[in-house]
Parts: C-alpha cells; structure tokens; sequence
C-alpha cells in the first residue's frame, strides 16, 4: 500500500523542493502549515490538484469493494481528503527530514489499484493544479479523527459505488483515461461493486483469488 512519488525538469532536478540554507532546515519540524520556504509554488499546485481530484482518485486508487474497509480514522490509512507533514493520518503526506524534502505519498493507494492508472491520474491532476494555479488548503498537524466534526476535513469516499459516481463527474480524469478505457474501467467496477454488495470480505477473496 501506499505510493511515493516526486515531479522533476528535463535537467534532472527535483521541482518539488526549495533550495534550504543551513539555518532553514528543520523549520518546518515544528510548523507543519508554514511550506512556503520548503516546497516550491509547482510542488504546492501540484499537490492541491491531487486534493482536488481525490474523490474520483479514490476509484482507481481503491478498486476493489474491500478496499474502503480498510479506510478507517486512526488507523494510518489516510480516510480525509487533506494533507500533512509527516502526519501518517492524512491522505496526502509529504514525509520530511533535516535533509528536505524529496517526495510526496498518497497513503489510500492499494494492492488492488492499476499501477499505470494510479501514476497516470496523478500526474494528470497534479498538472491540472499547475495549470489553474490551484491553492493547496492548510495542513493538518494532527489526527483530523480527534477534531470535532466541524473542523474536519471532508472524507473521502466510502464505498467503491461513491468513488465512481465522484469519477465519473469528473472531466479531467475521464479525459486522461479516454472514453474508451474509462468506459470499461467504469462498467466493470460497478459490476464489481454491485455483485458484492452486502457480502462479507470473504466472499470478495474468494471469488478474486
């Protein structure tokens, strides 16, 4: 589970972080809202065209029907469509150290996801945030479980029926995909999705494997 993954330019240099002097590292361990001095502009939009897109990623990110059991608050899992340093309760954590920053993870990925879908989607919706210069929301420093419900982040789809409803509304993936694939892709996971509906975790391995 879970994917990493960084956006570099054509001479070989990670686009994702800023340059740190001796005295900015390790400022962002104990301010986890304050990014501006440590992920560059790209970085930023990048990230906020994944949040704004998760709902639909939630379908490729999370295809099989037993995947959303395992989307649960307080278990590492990453249920909230928000994001964080270092904090493993968010579904898009950007893991830092005094060395920098390097990487972001996407911690919903799983197993049952297509490796070519899921790094796809990614990058066509991380452009998408480039492109429209999209604001990337403040980061959460806690379990957003421990908050009160007002102060939560939105969570993310529970079932793999939602996650495709939310896919199919949205056009930027739809086009990255093509009709065609998407298509297949769509009726395929609904058939999924409907032949086990109400039936134990069981019944789905059994029938996968």
């Amino acid at each position: 589970c879970h994917l990493h993954f960084s956006l570099w330019n054509e001479d070989g240099a990670n686009i994702f972080a800023q340059s740190l002097g001796d005295k900015e590292k390790g400022v962002y361990l104990s301010n986890s809202s304050d990014t501006r001095n440590i992920l560059s502009d790209d970085a930023h939009f990048f990230m906020a065209g994944i949040l704004h897109h998760l709902p639909g990623l939630t379908a490729l990110f999370c295809a099989s029907r037993a995947s959303y059991s395992r989307l649960a608050p307080s278990s590492w899992s990453g249920p909230f469509q928000a994001w964080g340093l270092n904090n493993r309760e968010v579904c898009l954590r950007v893991p830092a150290s005094r060395t920098g920053i390097s990487n972001v993870e996407i911690k919903i990925v799983d197993h049952t996801s297509n490796p070519y879908l899921a790094i796809g989607s990614i990058i066509a919706c991380g452009l998408d945030g480039i492109r429209r210069k999209l604001n990337l929301p403040e980061g959460y420093d806690v379990d957003p479980a421990t908050l009160s419900e007002s102060d939560q982040p939105a969570r993310l789809p529970g079932s793999l029926e939602e996650a495709l409803r939310h896919m199919e509304d949205d056009g930027v993936i739809v086009e990255a995909m093509g009709k065609g694939l998407w298509s297949c892709y769509n009726v395929i996971k609904k058939a999924h999705a409907m032949r086990f509906r109400g039936n134990e975790c069981l019944s789905d391995i059994a029938a996968l494997y």
